[in-house]
C-alpha cells in the first residue's frame, strides 16, 4: 500500500489524487486490505481535521489528542463531519465526532462503517440483486454530494409549537409547554452523576477551570471550546453537563437535586484539587448554587460568571429570544436539540424560577458583555452579591463565540495572581 496525496475536487472535498473525477467515494476505498483501509481513513480524517482547525498539515495532529483539545467546536465538528460523509460515502451519526473524539478512535469507527457497507454489497452482488435507487441503508456508501449534505433535522411537534410559540413573541407560553411536557418524564430525587467531563484544555500549576453550560437547549458543553483555548498549557479545563439533557436520563426533580448531583459531578472531576467554578448564561446560576453547596467542603477558589443574569430579571426573556432564535435558523444548533433536550431545558427553566443567590462562596468575577440584550442602551441589571465586574466586546452569544478569545483573556488576567 502506497501513500497517496490528495486533490481538491470541484466540490473542495480531498479524494485519492489517483482517483478519476467522478468516481463515487466508496471505490476511493474499494480494493483494499483492511489494514490499508484503515491506514487511508486515518490519513483522510487527519487531513480534513487539519484543514478545519486551519493548521498547515497533517503532521500537526496527534492521533490520540482529543479534537476539542485541538480546538474543534460544535460547528467545525459539523463541518468537518459532513466533508468526511462526502469523502467516505458513509453516513455519520450527528454526534460521531464528540462521541469518537480523537483520529484514532474516530478512524476505527469510519473503518467498521465502510467494511459493514462493503459486505452489503458483495453480499447483494452475489444474490444477484441489486440497492434500489433511492432505497440507501443508513450506512450504504451513497453519492458524495448526498452524504455531505445533512439530512432534514425531524422536527417533532414538540419542537414546531415552541418554535412556533418563539416566532410568536409567545416566549413564556412557550417555555411552559416544555415544563409541563417535562412533567411527563422520568423523575428523581438524586438524578444518576452527569456524563463524565469533557476536557478542553491541559496545564499544571494552577487551579482547573470547571465550565457549567447554559441550560438552553442542546445545552452543549462544547461551548466553551473557543474560550478554553486561551488556557492550553496553562491550567486544565473542564465543561460538565446538567442532568437529563440524553435520552433515558431522569430529570431532577428540585433545585437541590440537580445542584447535590453537579456538585458530586464536581469533586469527581478535580479529585481534591484547587478549581474554579465558571458559568455561562443560566448556568451561572447553577455555578453559583453549586459554590454554595461545596462551601462548607471542597469549595472553589473561585467563581466566574459570564453574563448571567437572575432568572427573573426582565432582561432574560431578550436574552432567550436571542438564543431560542439560533434553533430555528442555525442547522447546526437544530440537529443537535430532540425532545430531551427542550424538556429538560423546561425543567431547569422552571426549577430555577425565583431562585436568588444566598451568600458570596468564593471571589466572584461577573463578565458582561458590552452589548445588552436586544440592542437596548441604559443601566443594566446588577449580580445581588460582592462581586468584581469587568465588560468584554460583543453580545451575550458573541462573547462565548466569536469574541471568546477576548473573554478567555479578562478572565485569565483576573485568576492571575496579584504581584
Amino acid at each position: 500500500f502506497q501513500r497517496e496525496r490528495y486533490w481538491l475536487d470541484r466540490d473542495g472535498v480531498h479524494v485519492p489524487s489517483g482517483t478519476p473525477r467522478g468516481t463515487g467515494a466508496a471505490r476511493r476505498f474499494a480494493g483494499l486490505t483492511g489494514a490499508e483501509r484503515a491506514e487511508l481513513v486515518s490519513e483522510v480524517i487527519t487531513e480534513e481535521l487539519a484543514l478545519a482547525l486551519g493548521r498547515g498539515g497533517s503532521g500537526s495532529v496527534a492521533p490520540t489528542e482529543t479534537f476539542t483539545e485541538l480546538g474543534l467546536n460544535s460547528l467545525s465538528a459539523m463541518e468537518l463531519r459532513g466533508r468526511l460523509a462526502s469523502v467516505t460515502g458513509v453516513r455519520l451519526p450527528v454526534t460521531v465526532l464528540f462521541d469518537h473524539p480523537t483520529v484514532e478512535q474516530l478512524t476505527k469507527v469510519v473503518d467498521e462503517l465502510l467494511e459493514e457497507a462493503e459486505t452489503k454489497e458483495d453480499t447483494e452482488a452475489g444474490q444477484g440483486g441489486a440497492v434500489a435507487a433511492g432505497a440507501t441503508a443508513r450506512n450504504v456508501p451513497v453519492p458524495a454530494a448526498e452524504a455531505a449534505a445533512p439530512a432534514p433535522a425531524a422536527s417533532s411537534p414538540l419542537m414546531s409549537l415552541f418554535r412556533s410559540a418563539c416566532a410568536s413573541g409567545r416566549i413564556s407560553e412557550g417555555l411552559r409547554l416544555l415544563g409541563a411536557a417535562a412533567h411527563l418524564r422520568e423523575e428523581a430525587a438524586s438524578p444518576a452523576a452527569p456524563r463524565p467531563p469533557i476536557r478542553f484544555a491541559r496545564g499544571a500549576g494552577q487551579a482547573a477551570l470547571v465550565c457549567l453550560p447554559s441550560f438552553v437547549a442542546p445545552a452543549s458543553p462544547y461551548q466553551f471550546a473557543r474560550f478554553a483555548s486561551v488556557f492550553r498549557g496553562e491550567r486544565d479545563v473542564y465543561a460538565l453537563t446538567a442532568a437529563g439533557y440524553a435520552d433515558g436520563e431522569p430529570l431532577p426533580e428540585s433545585v437541590g437535586a440537580l445542584v447535590r448531583a453537579q456538585a458530586d459531578a464536581v469533586r469527581a472531576c478535580v479529585d481534591g484539587r484547587p478549581f474554579v467554578l465558571v458559568g455561562y448564561s443560566s448556568g451561572g446560576w447553577l455555578a453559583q448554587a453549586v459554590a454554595e453547596e461545596l462551601a462548607a467542603g471542597d469549595r472553589p477558589e473561585r467563581v466566574v460568571l459570564l453574563d448571567s443574569y437572575l432568572p427573573d430579571d426582565p432582561e432574560i426573556l431578550r436574552i432567550q429570544s436571542t438564543l431560542f432564535d439560533e434553533l430555528a435558523t442555525k442547522p447546526e444548533v437544530a440537529d443537535l436539540v430532540d425532545d430531551a433536550n427542550l424538556t429538560a431545558m423546561g425543567r431547569h427553566l422552571d426549577l430555577f424560577r425565583g431562585w436568588t443567590p444566598r451568600r458570596a462562596a468564593a471571589p466572584t468575577l461577573m463578565v458582561r458583555a458590552e452589548e445588552l440584550p436586544g440592542g437596548e442602551v441604559g443601566a443594566r441589571s446588577r449580580w445581588p452579591l460582592a462581586h468584581v465586574e469587568v465588560s468584554v466586546p460583543g453580545s451575550h452569544v458573541s462573547m462565548i463565540d466569536e469574541f471568546a478569545d477576548t473573554t478567555a483573556r479578562a478572565v485569565a488576567s483576573w485568576l492571575r495572581p496579584s504581584r
